[in-house]
């Protein structure tokens, strides 16, 4: 028999599975954005729910790499909701890309993800830092070589290993601060992919 609380987790956790990931996070500062409406104009963007991305990860599986993105807003503080919402996935990724970490050389926390190794690069204010994990049972290689070298953009990258003469695969993940200049990133990143 089914008693009145185990209904209302149910009810709670279904509404978890069903809500867009972009939600699912809390966000105490969304309004000290430089423009909010930058991150909506990505068409190639979408939030996925729990169920959605069960679905994606397990029709894809085995045809190409897995990536998902979160704009964390400190990795320490988040840790545990970003575990949880890899627990209820029925598979994992193959590479987390994470930005705003807020590490810095003096943060002490455990950031480690089962399954994952962790590369990050920390950044030298309050907000931004960026992190890749990837899945241990891929053979990577850091690329601190591939850095944007400007004031207030930090970028992490790593190179899944070329076995065989295999297509060299980059995945890096970057954080501009709203404060740092556009034109001069854009610039900046063209070269870095030519």
């Amino acid at each position: 028999m089914i008693g009145n609380s185990s209904l209302l987790i149910i009810s709670r956790l279904s509404k978890v599975m069903e809500s867009d990931f972009y939600n699912l996070l809390p966000n105490p500062d969304k309004n000290d954005e430089a423009d909010p409406d930058l991150m909506f104009s990505n068409p190639q963007s979408d939030y996925y729910s729990i169920s959605k991305m069960n679905n994606v990860l397990t029709s894809r599986k085995g045809k190409g790499i897995s990536l998902f993105h979160c704009n964390i807003r400190s990795l320490t503080k988040n840790l545990s909701l970003l575990n949880d919402m890899l627990y209820s996935l029925d598979s994992g990724f193959d590479f987390i890309a994470i930005t705003e970490t807020r590490l810095n050389p003096n943060s002490i926390s455990n950031t480690e993800l089962l399954k994952y190794n962790l590369f990050h690069v920390d950044s030298p204010t309050l907000a931004g830092g960026v992190a890749v994990y990837a899945n241990k049972a891929l053979k990577t290689i850091p690329r601190p070589d591939l850095k944007i070298d400007l004031p207030l953009v930090e970028s992490c990258w790593i190179e899944i290993d070329p076995c065989n003469n295999n297509r060299h695969i980059l995945i890096g993940s970057i954080y501009r601060h709203p404060s740092a200049g556009m034109d001069e990133f854009t610039v900046k990143l063209e070269e870095l992919i030519k």
